[in-house]
């Protein structure tokens, strides 16, 4: 899973490099120092035999990241508002603005997993306020200037 993860790692900062530091903001202030095996994103989600109906995930911050796998046939992802339908094979890497697109996939055939790799929106109050306790956290530095909390 950590081959994975690091590989979807570096294609979302080698693609989307803005994008990237945004979506990261909230993970690289977690306490303790904490870098989740999903870094940049907050969470992740195996989908097992899943067919979604047609929805926007008003949550998710800027794009999620999909990754198809397992042997099945058919089941496509559609984007509504562009009309796109993507075929998508064990390997592909999808990475959409699930939040301001209405998405779902097709009926398959077969065994179908995915992974999603995303940020929820509400990290930004974490990043920027520790949600209300950033008056009570203590936050030493080390020699290098990394954070210690």
């Amino acid at each position: 899973m950590r081959d994975i993860c690091r590989h979807i790692h570096h294609i979302v900062a080698e693609l989307t490099p803005s994008e990237y530091i945004v979506i990261k903001a909230f993970v690289d202030v977690l306490p303790l120092n904490h870098s989740p095996i999903t870094y940049p994103f907050a969470s992740m989600v195996l989908n097992v035999q899943a067919s979604s109906k047609a929805h926007k995930d008003q949550r998710d911050k800027i794009y999620c990241v999909t990754v198809p796998f397992g042997q099945y046939t058919e089941g496509e992802l559609v984007f509504y508002e562009p009309g796109v339908v993507i075929e998508a094979v064990v390997g592909d890497i999808i990475i959409f603005p699930s939040c301001n697109i209405t998405h779902f996939n097709l009926e398959f055939e077969g065994i179908r997993c995915g992974l999603i790799f995303y940020s929820d929106k509400h990290g930004e109050d974490w990043a920027r306020f520790r949600n209300g306790w950033d008056d009570h956290m203590v936050v030493n530095y080390d020699s290098d200037d990394e954070m210690i909390l």
